[in-house]
This record gives structure tokens, C-alpha cells and sequence, in this order.
């Protein structure tokens, strides 16, 4: 099922902007900030010249499924490749509090193409230590973020704009087990019950009130499940019993056992 996607975008966009640093205002994880984004499609060159970068934006691309057995079908082993876009944009000038302009290197607001290039290669180096080694991407490491396959980082630079824009995505692949739905419940599942497990656990990982939780709480309320099972309650035996040499006769015999079936 695709909601594995789902939970991978969300443990990522929770470890490289942790509910934590967002309410406190402070204590991010990498020099983007609060500027992190869950599949945005909001060009970064409509920024204003003062805007802050630089910018962070998660993606799920590829998802192929292989199935993990040779007869095929399910369940399937899942590749899915994350993109961590990286937006920089370089300024003019930079300048102080008091609109002052400043010497020196300040890697949130490069002002040359080698500053900016440096800065993209900072961010990368924070992204990547935030997901696979960093606190805050625990959930995204045991969500599946761990079993990575492949990782590739491909830069795209313009002038077009007013300014210099560099971008860089990282392609994560990682490879994952299916999350599979609930089968066959006693009940009929409602809200939170209705998640697979594994995403389930993500949710129950995730900080009261977090963008993720909002997002996984109003999925559970349609999320797929399986019939309610029917429970076996009786089995009825019935034999029929021959003499074959016709000296004691026929009988049959019914038999109807009750199977207790513990509560639901």
C-alpha cells in the first residue's frame, strides 16, 4: 500500500524540522530553520530578495514493488526513493541588524557561486546526519529510513532568476516490507485502529500536536481494512458405520461441538 510513502515523508519532514525547535523557535537542525516543507510546489524564486533560505523540501518519487516471494504477489519488498531538495539562493550583500553590509561568510546568506556551492554542501551534510545519525531521525530510521539502497545527489544551478539559485536533490532509496492493512478484525476498527501497524507506531512516536500526527490522524479515519472475520462456533461431525459382512448393521452418528471463542 502507498501509505508507507506517507509515513517516510512525514518521519523526514519530523527530523529535519522537529516539532520541538519549531514551537521553541530555535535548536533546528540544519541552517534552513523552520523553512522545511512537505511536497511543496511553490517556486523558491518568488521569494523576496530578503527572504530567508535557504529551503527544504521532501518528495517521494519512485516506488516499485517486488514481490517477496518467487510465485509473486504479496506481499511485496518496497524500493521507494525520497528527494530531499535543497534550495540556496545567493544575496548581493549582506548586511547587519542595521542594514549595515558585512565581511566574512555566513552560510545562510552566501553573496558569491563559491559561497552558495559551500552552503548546499553544509545543508547536505546536515541533512544527512539528521536522518541517519542525528536524535530526531529515530522515526525516520525506524520507519524504514535505515535499510537505505542507494543514495544519489544531483545539483541544478541558474542565473535566470535575480539571483543565483542552486539546487541540490538527494535521492534516498530505501527499501521497506509493505505496510499491511488490518485483515480481518474481530470488530470493525475505528480512528487510530484502522492504520497499519507500522504506521500506527510512527504515530504513537510523533510529539502531541506535530504536523505529522495531524496528518496520520485524519488518514486513519478512511484508511483500507480488511472484513470483520466470521468466528467458527460450531462443528457438526456426522458418521455412518457399516458392518461389511451385515451381521451387526448400520449406524450413524451426529455429533454437534460448541467452540467457546474468547472475546473480541
Amino acid at each position: 500500500m502507498s501509505l508507507i510513502r506517507t509515513a517516510l515523508r512525514i518521519a523526514a519532514f519530523e527530523a529535519l524540522l522537529p516539532h520541538a525547535a519549531f514551537t521553541a523557535g530555535s535548536g533546528y537542525p540544519t541552517i534552513a530553520g523552520p523553512c522545511v516543507y512537505d511536497t511543496s510546489f511553490k517556486p523558491i524564486d518568488d521569494l523576496a530578495d530578503d527572504a530567508s533560505t535557504p529551503v527544504i523540501t521532501i518528495y517521494t518519487a519512485l516506488d516499485n514493488s517486488d514481490p517477496a516471494q518467487k510465485a509473486g504477489g504479496v506481499p511485496f519488498l518496497r524500493l521507494i526513493s525520497i528527494d530531499i531538495e535543497m534550495a540556496v539562493m545567493s544575496f548581493a550583500k549582506r548586511r547587519d541588524e542595521h542594514g549595515n553590509e558585512t565581511g566574512g561568510f555566513e552560510a545562510s546568506y552566501p553573496a558569491t557561486d563559491a559561497e552558495t556551492e559551500a552552503t548546499l554542501d553544509l545543508l547536505e551534510a546536515q541533512v544527512r546526519f539528521a536522518l541517519f545519525f542525528g536524535p530526531t531521525g529515530k522515526l525516520f530510521r525506524d520507519a524504514g529510513g535505515s535499510r537505505v539502497r542507494d543514495i544519489q545527489s544531483d545539483v541544478d544551478r541558474t542565473s535566470e532568476e535575480r539571483r543565483l539559485q542552486a539546487i541540490r536533490v538527494m535521492r534516498i532509496t530505501v527499501a521497506t516490507d509493505d505496510d499491511c492493512p488490518t485483515m480481518v478484525p474481530p470488530t470493525p476498527p475505528t480512528g487510530l485502529d484502522r492504520l497499519p501497524a507500522r504506521i500506527r507506531r510512527l504515530y504513537d512516536g510523533l510529539p502531541e500536536g506535530s504536523y505529522g500526527r495531524d496528518v496520520l490522524g485524519g488518514i486513519a479515519e478512511a484508511a483500507p481494512v480488511g472484513p470483520v472475520r466470521v468466528s467458527l462456533q460450531t462443528v457438526s461431525v456426522t458418521l455412518d458405520v457399516a458392518d461389511p459382512s451385515g451381521e451387526i448393521g448400520q449406524a450413524s452418528i451426529t455429533a454437534d461441538i460448541d467452540i467457546d471463542q474468547p472475546a473480541p
